[in-house]
Parts: C-alpha cells; sequence; structure tokens
C-alpha cells in the first residue's frame, strides 16, 4: 500500500483545467438541454467527481505522510535505543574489570570470600549481583548489589551448590587462567621477578601503612581474560533473581597470591535496568503518537524473545527470520511494520578459545526489534477516513448551492495543498505560507501547517537528543566522540581531559538529586567559562566529562585542566546543601592525543582519571 504512486493531479480530475470556461450557456447550446435540474446535474457530476478525486489524493498523500512518519520514528528509536543498550552492556565490561580490581589481588586472608566480593560489588553501579562458584562452577556465595531500586531476593538455603557454570564456560575459564600462567611463566624468566611476589610485596606495604583499599599486582590486563556470555532464565530461577529472563554473565578465575585457581567469580548484569531502556523507547514511541507497538530483544541464534511482546507474531518471525536490512519494513507474516537493529557490541575481545565459533557471524549476540502492529495503520487510516469524509460532505453541500464560486476558489488551492504534500512527503519540509482564509479550506491549510511544523519539530527534538545531554546542554559520548575525530583531521595534535566529580554519589544522598542536578549544571558552566569555540566538551555518563582540546600541547591542557580544578574548589561549594560537609571539588586526568582512534584516548585519559581518585582527588595527573 505505501509504494503506491501518487497519481498526477490532472489525470484525478482532467476537468478542472476547463472549469472556468464552462459557462450555463455553453451547456445549453451543446446538449439543448431545458430543464434546469439536468443542467446543475451534468455541472455538478464532474465537480462531485473532482471533489472525490481530491478527497482521495488527500488521503492517499496523507497515509504516506503518517507512513513516512512512522517509518521514521520507528527507525531512529530503534538505533538510539540499540546504541544504548549495546554501550550498557560493553560498559559492563570495563566495570567487571574496575570490580576485578578489587576482589582478584592477593587473596586477603583478614577478610573473608563474602566481604571481598560486599566491597567489590560496591564499587559497581550495573551489577545486580556477585557470584562465586568452586573450581567445579557451583555456587560457593551469593552477594546482591545494595541500594537497588529493584532489589533481589535470595533463599540462601535453596540457593546453597547451585550450578552456576556449565561445562564449557568452565572450560573456558580454565583455559583463560592456564594461558595467564604461560604469561606469567614467560614474565618471571624474562624479568626474574615475578607478577605475583610483587603483588605480595605491594599488599604487604600497604598493610603496614594502616591502608584498606587492595592494590594492583600489575595492570588490569595482568589478569585472566574475562568471558561474557548470556546465560539462560533457568540460572536466574536458581538463583531466586526476581526478573525471570536471561541476563549477561561477566566470569573470571578467582586466584590467590601462590596462582593457585581458587574458583571462579561471575557478576551478574542487572537486567532490569535493560527493561527500564526498553520501557523508554517503547513510551518514547507512544508519545510520539503510536499506540501498538512491541520493543524487545531477539537472541540472533534461535529468535527467540528475551522479552515481552504483544502485537508481533513470533513463530512468524522464527520462520521466516529477521528483515534482510535494518530498514523498516512492512511484514505481511508478521502483521506490520518491522525494524530489526542488531546490538552491536564490541565485547568479542573478552571471550576466549572460542574455536569452535565463528566470532564474526551474525548468530551471536542479540538484536532490538521494534514493531508496530497494522491496528496502528487501521486506526489512522479510520481517523484520517473520517477528516476525508467530513471535508467532503461539507464540499458537495457548496458546490450545490456555489458551483462558480468552488470553481474559483476551491480547486486551485486544494491543488496547491496537494502539491505542498507531495512535496512534504518527498522531501521531508514544504513552504507552508498559504494565502489567509476563513473557511474550511483555510481550517485545512492551518491543520496541515500545524502537522508539518510539528513533524519538524519533532524531528529536529530528536536530532537534538540524539546529539546533547538533556540535562547540562552539552554534547552527549556520541556527538563529542564524532566532533573529536573531526577535529583530529584538522589538527594532528590534541589534548584530552577526562574530569570526574569527588565524592558525587554522597552529594547525591545528602542533598538529593536535585541538587546533584543543579551542581552538574553549575560545574558545566564553569568549563564553558574556561574554553574555547572550538574546544570538545561533553557529558560520558553520570557525574564523568570528556573535554579534547584540539591544537593543544599538553603542558597548555593541564594549565587549563588546573584553573578548572581551582574555579570548582571556589565556586562549586556554593551549589551544595548546608548538611555536605565535603567540599566539592573535581579530579582529572590528561593526555596528549596523536592518533586517531579517540576511544582509545578516553580509555587511557580515564586511568589517569581514576589515578587522581586513588592519589587522594582534587588534582590533575598528566
Amino acid at each position: 500500500m505505501h509504494q503506491e504512486k501518487t497519481k498526477p493531479f490532472s489525470v484525478l480530475c482532467p476537468s478542472i483545467g476547463k472549469v472556468k470556461k464552462i459557462t450555463l450557456n455553453d451547456l445549453k447550446s451543446k446538449w439543448h438541454m431545458n430543464k434546469l435540474s439536468t443542467k446543475i446535474i451534468f455541472i455538478l457530476l464532474p465537480l462531485a467527481a473532482c471533489l472525490i478525486g481530491f478527497g482521495y489524493a488527500y488521503y492517499k498523500a496523507k497515509e504516506k505522510l503518517t507512513i513516512d512518519h512512522i517509518f521514521r520514528s520507528s527507525q531512529l528509536s530503534a538505533l538510539l535505543g540499540a546504541n544504548e543498550i549495546s554501550h550498557y552492556i560493553e560498559g559492563r565490561a570495563t566495570e567487571f574489570n574496575q570490580l576485578s580490581g578489587a576482589i582478584s589481588y592477593c587473596y586477603n586472608h583478614r577478610q573473608s570470600i563474602s566481604e571481598l566480593a560486599s566491597d567489590a560489588l560496591s564499587f559497581t553501579s550495573g551489577f545486580s549481583a556477585l557470584i562465586i562458584s568452586d573450581t567445579n562452577g557451583k555456587l560457593i556465595d551469593f552477594q546482591l548489589a545494595k541500594n537497588r531500586k529493584h532489589p533481589l531476593s535470595f533463599d540462601e538455603e535453596k540457593s546453597r551448590h547451585i550450578q552456576v557454570l556449565a561445562h564449557d564456560k568452565i572450560q573456558r575459564l580454565n583455559e583463560s587462567f592456564n594461558d595467564w600462567l604461560y604469561k606469567q611463566a614467560q614474565h618471571t624468566n624474562t624479568t626474574n621477578n615475578t607478577v605475583t611476589k610483587q603483588s605480595s610485596t605491594v599488599w604487604k606495604s600497604s598493610r603496614r601503612n594502616g591502608s584498606d583499599t587492595p592494590l594492583k599486582r600489575g595492570d588490569i590486563e595482568a589478569l585472566p581474560q574475562q568471558i561474557i556470555y548470556l546465560a539462560p532464565k533457568e540460572v536466574s530461577n536458581q538463583l531466586g533473581l526476581t526478573f525471570n529472563k536471561e541476563t549477561y554473565f561477566y566470569s573470571r578465575p578467582l586466584i590467590d597470591c601462590n596462582q593457585r585457581l581458587l574458583g571462579y567469580y561471575t557478576a551478574v548484569l542487572d537486567r532490569t535496568l535493560i527493561e527500564q531502556q526498553l520501557t523508554g523507547i517503547k513510551q518514547s514511541l507512544i508519545k510520539n503518537g503510536h499506540k501498538y507497538v512491541d520493543v524487545f530483544v531477539v537472541r540472533n541464534d534461535d529468535l527467540a524473545p528475551l522479552s515481552e511482546s504483544n502485537y508481533i507474531n513470533l513463530k512468524q518471525l522464527q520462520l521466516n527470520g529477521f528483515n534482510p536490512t535494518n530498514n523498516p519494513l512492512f511484514r505481511s507474516d508478521l502483521g506490520g511494520i518491522m525494524i530489526n537493529q542488531p546490538i552491536g557490541m564490541e565485547i568479542y575481545k573478552h571471550l576466549v578459545f572460542f574455536d569452535d565459533l565463528d566470532l564474526q557471524s551474525d548468530k551471536r549476540g542479540v538484536t532490538l526489534v521494534v514493531f508496530i502492529s497494522d491496528k496502528e495503520l487501521e486506526y489512522s487510516n479510520a481517523e484520517l477516513l473520517r477528516e476525508v469524509l467530513l471535508y467532503l460532505g461539507v464540499g458537495l453541500i457548496l458546490f450545490v448551492g456555489l458551483t462558480g464560486y468552488l470553481a474559483r476558489h476551491i480547486a486551485a488551492p486544494i491543488l496547491e495543498l496537494r502539491l505542498k504534500i507531495s512535496s512534504l512527503a518527498r522531501a521531508g519540509k514544504v513552504d507552508t505560507n498559504f494565502t489567509e482564509r476563513k473557511d474550511e479550506i483555510g481550517e485545512l491549510f492551518d491543520a496541515f501547517s500545524d502537522m508539518a511544523s510539528n513533524i519538524k519539530r519533532k524531528e529536529t527534538q530528536l536530532t537534538r537528543l540524539a546529539l546533547e545531554d538533556p540535562l547540562t546542554g552539552i554534547l552527549n559520548r556520541r556527538a563529542l566522540v564524532n566532533s573529536a575525530i573531526a577535529a583530529q583531521n584538522k589538527s594532528a595534535l590534541s589534548s584530552v581531559c577526562m574530569m570526574d566529580l569527588d565524592h558525587f554519589k554522597q552529594i547525591n544522598d545528602e542533598c538529593g538529586h536535585a541538587i546533584g542536578d543543579n551542581v552538574l549544571i553549575a560545574f558545566c558552566n564553569i568549563v564553558s567559562e574556561h574554553t574555547r569555540e572550538s574546544d570538545i566538551f561533553g557529558r560520558l555518563g553520570g557525574e564523568e566529562f570528556g573535554l579534547v582540546l584540539p591544537g593543544t600541547q599538553l603542558d597548555e591542557a593541564y594549565a587549563i585542566a588546573e584553573k578548572i580544578r581551582e574555579k570548582v574548589e571556589q565556586k562549586l561549594s556554593d551549589s551544595l546543601c548546608s548538611s555536605h560537609y565535603l567540599q566539592a571539588t573535581v579530579s582529572i586526568g590528561v593526555i596528549e592525543w596523536q592518533d586517531n582512534d579517540i576511544n582509545q584516548a578516553l580509555a587511557k585519559a580515564d586511568k589517569l582519571l581514576y589515578k587522581a581518585k586513588q592519589n587522594g582527588r582534587n588534582r590533575v595527573e598528566l
């Protein structure tokens, strides 16, 4: 239906161009009619036919416009939603490395494994639980995340000795551990100083100094490689998790100072946060005028849904598969319009020894599906049909008494409106300046102008949301990365700053999220005052920000970062509540960026940021 081309105006109503030439005398001489009623019928029949043609053209054009709107909004929502979920799952891999930094160092015999697991889990925000299992993959300890909005339940007696890890996962973890041992042995042979002894010495030193913070024995890459996989919902059931669905597990071998394998620890991705993201995508489509819509995630290997759906025919989806492209398509077998957007995740670097699987295969991973039922089109078409019938009825009544007036004042405006509708449908924009009228046609013009303005405004809003952080108004992560790449093409040398507000969670807890939002906004204002228009400033998430300084050397970047740190220390505390006793400060990591990989540059700057945190906060690490 949506592919049918609109017929030319002259085909729909060939007599309109001749209306002005037809007069009553011409009809009398041509048709030799004596009865006025017969003449009126012959006069009104072409006009009535043309009116019906106008209604049909308007119906088809607006129907196409509605479908185009559904296509654009649903495709944009699917793309943004897939990117958000992808960033969320990928971010947890980095967060799992941070968790590993708290649990995978030398085993502390002064603390129980439960205490270590609880402390490690408290450093994270995207994991629901941390599981400790023995070398056979059976559960020996289970820690739930604290302060979750959706708390989990756990029956300790029921869940004891649950088989958390399948045999193939244990095999891959053992391969990861053995590979790590081999690399450690090579390192020992070349340096005569094993990583394990270094870690033990540093740990003992930290204990003599009274520090309770576990210290590294090397970079996080020195740990065995983690594996990430989609765990079945049966494991969630056995553990008693509130979300009875598949979720991602992040696992790594648990080793002691003597390089012995104690077991494995596994972080459980908080599935409720993904469900919230799916709900947010669906709510945005509903606010955009779509009533019958499904937003859910499908597993690529067997097309099994990982979340709920209401309108799509899942059996036909599993039988016929996805769309051949990521563009929206009418699917008569499914009963509506479907968009499938793969959730692309660069997490294969965290997977080890998958020789039996093709890492590039589309059968791996998951896909976000947005489906709009035929009921949506039926509903919009019914509304449109009622609107067209209303205008047709009014038009026919007016034609009966004002044939000549209609020929001069209705045909031409309707033609203009139809052409602009077609132009709007083709190009997405149109000039909505019409001659001011006080009749039904004027209302139609106003309705079309409002509709075109609303479409343009919503497109502008969606574009802005795709580039800006909604709270602070600065760039989001994607826009910052794209802008940095574009700026790097013009300048061979740049500097990158990673900034993170100190004790921000405590500010939120003590002063409330409204004060926390004000602190973020005030911080952005301070940074903007000390940067150039060419500098690229964006929010990476939470209280973490990135600043790219094109054409700026490292010492200049350090001076700018130090000014920002000083101003934050001087002024930002004014935004806090009276109950907060700590001063609002910022920690900054600064690097010089000379290659084309902005993500690697951000990661290096992020390491320096955490170094600033470890060295006492409120400082700049170069």
